[in-house]
């Protein structure tokens, strides 16, 4: 399962570092702004097609996002449970 938190916090870097708005990526990837909001904000976590169309337009490798997300997660629960 993909840590959303992280994955907001990933796609909310990337924009940023691509030089885009809210508005500009929601205009890209067909949703509204405050969908790309919750995003970010670890609210939703969106669809593949979602997801997918998102990290075309931030130029995110989906295989290094879905690592990192899983790592994070993997790490939050050890540390948070003790395994």
């Amino acid at each position: 399962m993909v840590n959303r938190m992280v994955l907001g916090k990933i796609i909310k870097e990337r924009r940023k570092e691509n030089k885009l708005t809210q508005n500009q990526l929601a205009e890209k990837v067909y949703l509204s702004r405050s969908y790309i909001a919750d995003v970010e904000q670890g609210r939703y976590n969106p669809s593949l097609e979602t997801f997918v169309s998102i990290a075309n337009v931030l130029h995110i490798n989906l295989n290094v996002l879905l690592s990192k997300t899983e790592i994070q997660d993997k790490w939050r629960k050890e540390t948070c449970y003790g395994y």
